[in-house]
């Protein structure tokens, strides 16, 4: 990750960029076609036709720095207008090199099932070898078998609706 200070402000530059541009190439594009100053300390991001490589353009003060980011699978979001610049937060500009949606980050787990899960290896052929002895079959079991899983899941009733 980039080493960005707090504070410093992060440009989109919206359309295409020819990526073949360097260092020189994209500071002259932000001081004529962007109208700001690329030796001010702020942030300036481009990305290809393509969408799956943005090239970050910052002076620290001490020097310029090119920083270039390819991803391997999709592609980067980005703001639909034509021309300008568009301001993110270094926050977002983490969620974007992360290939996640800065403009509405969400977390990507999501539980496949609600209730109390218990791992069913021991458990269940304790369970069905009482249960035989007492001649009875057990309440509220339920066996699944996970797809992408080599483990059982066994499902409790809830204390809440046990006489469900």
């Amino acid at each position: 990750m980039i080493p960005v200070p707090s504070g410093v402000r992060v440009w989109l530059a919206v359309g295409h960029t020819d990526m073949r541009r360097g260092m020189n190439g994209l500071a002259l594009q932000v001081q004529e076609a962007l109208g700001r100053d690329p030796h001010a300390g702020d942030l300036y991001v481009f990305r290809g036709r393509r969408g799956d490589l943005v090239k970050i353009l910052w002076h620290d003060g001490l020097g310029m720095s090119l920083y270039a980011k390819r991803l391997e699978r999709g592609r980067f979001l980005w703001p639909a207008t034509t021309g300008g610049t568009v301001s993110i937060s270094s926050a977002q500009l983490a969620y974007m090199l992360d290939g996640i949606d800065w403009r509405n980050p969400q977390h990507t787990y999501r539980p496949q099932v609600a209730g109390r899960l218990k791992l069913l290896d021991r458990d269940l052929g304790a369970a069905a070898e009482d249960a035989a002895h007492q001649d009875r079959r057990p309440a509220g079991l339920q066996v699944q078998r996970l797809l992408h899983a080599p483990h059982r899941l066994a499902r409790l009733p809830d204390a809440d609706h046990a006489g469900d």
